[in-house]
């Protein structure tokens, strides 16, 4: 038998086409879409996330920019082609526990077309080390000891 989420599908990603694991993804697109308000309370205009491994959407809420911003920084414009996990939860609204999507961002940045992670700075060569001071003879013996 299909599951109500089967026979009423939703245009947006819900916690339930997760099917209860994380997933990494690929950031490919910001859009702002008029939600329609619910409850008498008047649309709204939501950002949409894209991704690259996903048809459908996520509808970003505050928490979830917030988590994004704090990785990525504050124009979503610099969000693009950056990696993120989503996974399925339970959280409060209001006086009931929902089902939500909440947004990780500790795994790594997908390479950029040069091979080079998004965010890589370049490193300064690590320095030659030194040969090892080694003594042979009779002057290994006579090391001063500061004991």
């Amino acid at each position: 038998m299909p599951s109500i989420n089967d026979l009423f599908p939703s245009k947006w990603l819900t916690a339930a086409d997760l099917k209860g694991q994380s997933m990494a993804v690929t950031i490919e697109k910001i859009e702002l879409e008029t939600m329609k308000g619910r409850d008498g309370k008047p649309d709204e205009t939501k950002p949409v996330v894209f991704f690259e491994e996903l048809d459908k959407g996520m509808v970003c809420n505050k928490t979830n920019a917030g988590t994004i911003g704090k990785f990525y920084g504050d124009n979503t414009d610099d969000w693009i082609g950056e990696r993120i996990t989503i996974f399925p939860t339970k959280v409060n609204y209001g006086k009931e526990l929902v089902d939500a999507i909440r947004v990780d961002t500790q795994l790594p940045r997908k390479p950029k077309k040069n091979g080079t992670p998004a965010s890589a700075k370049q490193a300064e060569p690590e320095p030659e080390p030194s040969a090892p001071l080694v003594r042979t003879g009779k002057d290994a013996l006579n090391d001063d000891i500061p004991f």
